[in-house]
C-alpha cells in the first residue's frame, strides 16, 4: 500500500516527511495494508494519489540514475588508472626480456669461448709425460 505521509513519523529503522509518498510494503511487508489503514484513520497520512506517487517514482529513479552515474564515472577513473599502470608493466616486460636477450647472448658467447679454450687445449695436450726437472 502507498499512501502519503501528512505527519511525520519515525521508527527504528525509518523516517517519513510530510508529503513524502511511501510503499509501506518496503517497511512492513505482509502488514502494509493494516498499518496503512491505520495510519489513514488515524489522519496519519491519505492513500498516494497517482501523481504524487509517479513523481516519487521518478525521484527514486532519479537518485538511483544519480548514483550509477556518479558510480560509473568513479569506475571510468579507475579504468582509465588500470590501463596507465598496463601499459607501464608492459614496458617493464619489455625492458625484462631485452636484458635476458643481452644475458643469454653473452652467455652463448662464453660458452663458445669456453669451449674454443677447451679445444685449444686437447690439442696441445703432451703425447709423452713431462720430465722430472733435473737437480
Amino acid at each position: 500500500m502507498k499512501i502519503m505521509m501528512k505527519t511525520p513519523i519515525a521508527g527504528d529503522n525509518f523516517s517519513l516527511r510530510i508529503g513524502e509518498v511511501v510503499d509501506l510494503a518496503r517497511i512492513y511487508g505482509d502488514r502494509a495494508e493494516e498499518i496503512g489503514a491505520e495510519w489513514i484513520k488515524a489522519e496519519y497520512a491519505i492513500e498516494a494519489p497517482a501523481e504524487a506517487d509517479a513523481a516519487n517514482s521518478l525521484a527514486e529513479l532519479q537518485q538511483a540514475h544519480d548514483a550509477l552515474k556518479a558510480k560509473s564515472g568513479g569506475l571510468e577513473k579507475e579504468l582509465i588508472e588500470t590501463r596507465g599502470k598496463l601499459a607501464a608493466a608492459q614496458k617493464e616486460k619489455q625492458g625484462a626480456i631485452a636484458e635476458a636477450d643481452v644475458h643469454r647472448k653473452a652467455n652463448e658467447a662464453l660458452t663458445a669461448e669456453r669451449d674454443a679454450l677447451r679445444a685449444q687445449l686437447v690439442e696441445k695436450k703432451p703425447t709423452e709425460a713431462p720430465k722430472p726437472p733435473k737437480l
